[in-house]
């Protein structure tokens, strides 16, 4: 069991299919998961720029609100 997951993926990704990613979600999302998927306009395979801070601030607060200490 995942405790929690947060994915994020560029659409413009050319070595990993962000449908992947949209599967990884639904499979969390029908075994009850607390996840959260984010897709990046265009975004290639590692994200740079504006899309790297919003993923990293996104991902801070995901991780700050769920499994930081416990996720209380």
């Amino acid at each position: 069991h995942i405790p929690a997951l947060s994915i994020h993926h560029g659409t413009g990704d050319a070595i990993v299919p962000y449908q992947w990613s949209e599967d990884l979600y639904e499979a969390a999302e029908e075994q009850e998961t607390l996840s959260e998927l984010y897709l990046y306009p265009g975004g290639k395979h590692t994200l740079d720029g504006k899309d790297w801070d919003l993923a990293m601030e996104r991902t801070a607060a995901f991780f700050d609100a769920h499994v930081k200490n416990g996720g209380k």
